[in-house]
């Protein structure tokens, strides 16, 4: 988690834009790693596309408030990095 937030404070953004970007690519891979896992335990149970739903949406929300509580602790800053 710490090497994407550096990359991102590395962008010359406004400090907003960059927790939307952090915010929504986290919440995406969660919901990928979901469906990936989800593709793989369907074949023997938990078939249906509401086992599917909830594989991808409870990661997806589960990884906005994560990136919320990490920027509690580490925060992005405006325009040109800290050095």
């Amino acid at each position: 988690m710490s090497k994407l937030w550096n990359y991102f404070e590395k962008k010359n953004w406004k400090a907003k834009t960059k927790y939307q970007v952090v915010s929504v690519f986290l919440a995406f891979a969660f919901s990928l790693i979901g469906l990936i896992l989800w593709l793989i335990i369907s074949p023997f149970f938990l078939s249906t596309l509401d086992w599917m739903i909830c594989f991808i949406g409870y990661p997806f929300f589960g990884a906005l408030i994560f990136v919320f509580f990490y920027s509690c602790r580490f925060e992005f800053h405006d325009g040109t990095p800290n050095k």
